[in-house]
């Protein structure tokens, strides 16, 4: 998949987000096995984006950016979670919003080639422009359809599962 700049700002558009999940219960979980609920992933979500925001705002500066200490995803996936755990949905919102809102500042200044250029990614590894702006809605997908299977594995009526 190859985005231009129209679709990545198209995409950065968190609205069918909120249309989709505000009336959720943001305490439902949805990964059993570390717990993470709705406004967990949220949160999840929101913090690589902003990792993701770091590291093009640096490339943009002519630098490089990973996440300090970073060792691997699920080590870090746990600390971020662990940090932002009682942060309240509003606040995970706001701030995801203000990250969204400088990506499209900055893809907003992207030519065709800065798109195809390289860079550190927040991870350390290295790729272009456009693949990791790309990861973030490949990344938000993959979570938000786990949130739809829970809750298409609710019952309506009475909040029990189907298996119930």
């Amino acid at each position: 998949m190859t985005m231009d700049k129209a679709e990545i700002q198209r995409a950065l558009d968190l609205a069918p987000v909120h249309a989709e999940f505000d009336d959720i219960d943001p305490a439902l979980v949805v990964y059993e096995e570390s717990g993470w609920r709705v406004k967990d992933i949220l949160a999840h979500l929101a913090t690589w984006d902003a990792e993701t925001l770091r590291a093009l705002h640096a490339h943009r500066r002519g630098g490089a950016y990973s996440i300090p200490g970073y060792t691997d995803a699920d080590d870090f996936n746990a600390y971020a979670a662990s940090m932002r755990m009682d942060e309240p949905l509003a606040l995970i919102y706001d701030g995801w919003e203000a990250t969204r809102r400088w990506l499209r500042v900055i893809v907003g200044a992207l030519t065709p080639d800065d798109l195809s250029a390289e860079m550190t990614y927040p991870s350390g590894r290295r790729g272009t422009v456009g693949a990791l702006i790309e990861e973030i809605f490949s990344h938000q997908a993959e979570h938000l359809d786990h949130i739809r299977t829970v809750l298409k594995q609710q019952n309506p009526l009475d909040g029990t599962s189907i298996e119930d």
